[in-house]
């Protein structure tokens, strides 16, 4: 989820369960906790593009870690608050903040390493979008209101509220994938696997893919959770890229070739091989794009098939053009 989210919810959680007059310097202590595990986003290379995509949401993002995350963020909080809040409270506050990062996380589509060291795989649940203002808003409004009132029902309340707001994502993903597999089923397609992401900000408007015989297949659904009413929105189909299949023939030594895997894993094997962009390939994560039909994702590598012994550069590939705000609001309204 986005910093704000997380902050939040680490705020909230931390406010709900500690029984103080302090609940201010708690807010902070649990705002701390929650924003801390992101801070493996600064494991990064000048020369290796990709390495951040290998840290981000990995070992301080495990259940294991927990603890030691919030022992961090205590060091960091110590000066500010020692004066108002024992250190058992504050490593309380902090800690509880740290626990809801992870698992929040995992509520999303990205991947998060929820069991490092015992498991390498990235659990993702795709029950929320990574940025959800209905998720986000009403935390902070209940947040901010046990921030000055100082009365624990409203963080409570807030806590209810998350629990049952990511309830509802995950009967939505639930209702999605059914959709899907009803899909390629009457179009005749046997589905090696599935995935379903909702869009951002909405339960309502989700992101589909399939792959079926090495092709991977676009889809958008839009369902709402009042209705049973479902409207698909049909995409295209591209050919998947298999590194080991891979048209350009790196040599099995080669970094390039190490760099398609390691993307390839990152994006759990959902990728295509885009247009070249003068001399170089552009392998994209079909996961994400602008909007729930598109084959054009927002972000991808750009790998020089001349030089296979230089690292693949991660490349943007968002880009919002004019209308495309507008075209996105319309199909979550059904419009």
């Amino acid at each position: 989820m986005d910093p704000l989210t997380q902050g939040i919810l680490g705020a909230t959680v931390a406010q709900s369960i500690l029984r103080s007059r302090q609940v201010r310097a708690i807010s902070f202590a649990g705002l701390v906790g929650g924003l801390l595990a992101d801070a493996d986003v600064v494991i990064r290379s000048p020369d290796d593009s990709l390495l951040f995509l290998k840290y981000h949401r990995h070992f301080t993002h495990s259940l294991i870690f927990i603890p030691v995350g919030g022992l961090l963020a205590v060091l960091f909080c110590w000066p500010f608050l020692k004066s108002r809040l024992s250190f058992l409270k504050i490593y309380l506050a902090t800690t509880s903040g740290y626990a809801t990062h992870g698992l929040l996380d995992a509520c999303t589509s990205y991947g998060t390493h929820l069991f490092w060291p015992f498991l390498s795989i990235r659990i993702s649940w795709s029950v929320i979008s990574i940025i959800d203002p209905l998720f986000t808003l009403p935390l902070l409004i209940l947040c901010i209101i046990t921030f000055i009132k100082r009365d624990r029902r409203w963080s409570r309340g807030a806590v209810i509220y998350a629990v049952i707001y990511l309830s509802i994502g995950i009967w939505q993903h639930s209702r999605v994938i059914n959709q899907v597999e009803q899909l390629a089923q009457d179009r005749g397609h046997t589905i090696t696997r599935t995935v379903a992401h909702p869009t951002i900000g909405s339960l309502v408007l989700w992101r589909t893919l399939y792959e079926s015989n090495e092709r991977l297949f676009v889809n958008g659904i839009r369902i709402a959770p009042w209705s049973s009413e479902v409207q698909i929105i049909p995409g295209d189909s591209i050919e998947k890229f298999i590194p080991e299949k891979n048209p350009l023939k790196f040599p099995t030594d080669s970094i390039a070739y190490f760099d398609t895997f390691r993307f390839y894993y990152f994006s759990d094997g959902w990728l295509a091989a885009l247009e070249s962009r003068q001399r170089f390939l552009i392998i994209g994560d079909m996961r994400y794009s602008m909007f729930p039909d598109s084959l054009m994702p927002i972000w991808g590598i750009l790998v020089d098939p001349g030089y296979p012994h230089n690292h693949a550069e991660y490349i943007n590939l968002r880009e919002i053009k004019e209308g495309d705000i507008s075209r996105y609001w319309k199909m979550v309204k059904g419009i």
